[in-house]
């Protein structure tokens, strides 16, 4: 009998409780950036003298099979594809203070190397295009942006 009246007590104070406004509602988060595709780049050093070599890494973050386009302003951009086939580099505008170091084919082109050619400052940017999950869980083609570092030559 002890067993069955706190049975109901229970029921009676559980189906009371839904009545209640008071009832916290479920709360789904919204994606935040940290759920976003990105890139961080990062360099080994960012001064160095002329003729040094700079060596930058690229990481992509919810980015499946990237591949990696690297900016120089001034300068040129550097397309590695992913895995297989030739990086190509964009003509150099106007005078830079880096050049880059093109890979071999078939490198994954998260990392590059830059040499310094001249006295002054460049930034370097990455996009990383490749498979990103879409908020169906499907998955697309799409891309994420990188930081920007900036690089100083001096004599």
């Amino acid at each position: 009998m002890r067993h069955l009246v706190l049975f109901l007590c229970v029921l009676c104070l559980t189906s009371a409780c839904s009545l209640f406004d008071g009832v916290a509602p479920l709360i789904i988060p919204e994606p935040t950036p940290a759920d976003q595709p990105y890139v961080l780049l990062t360099a080994d050093q960012s001064t160095v003298r002329v003729g040094d070599i700079v060596t930058v890494r690229a990481q992509s973050f919810r980015v499946g099979m990237p591949q990696y386009r690297y900016t120089l302003t001034p300068g040129a951009a550097l397309l590695i594809p992913y895995a297989s086939g030739t990086p190509s580099l964009s003509q150099p505008v106007g005078a830079a203070p880096f050049e880059f170091v093109v890979p071999e084919e078939g490198v994954t082109g998260d990392v590059v190397q830059l040499r310094a050619v001249s006295v002054g400052t460049a930034r370097l940017s990455a996009f990383a295009s490749g498979e990103i999950a879409a908020a169906d869980g499907a998955y697309m083609w799409g891309g994420a942006d990188s930081n920007a570092l900036e690089l100083t030559v001096t004599p």
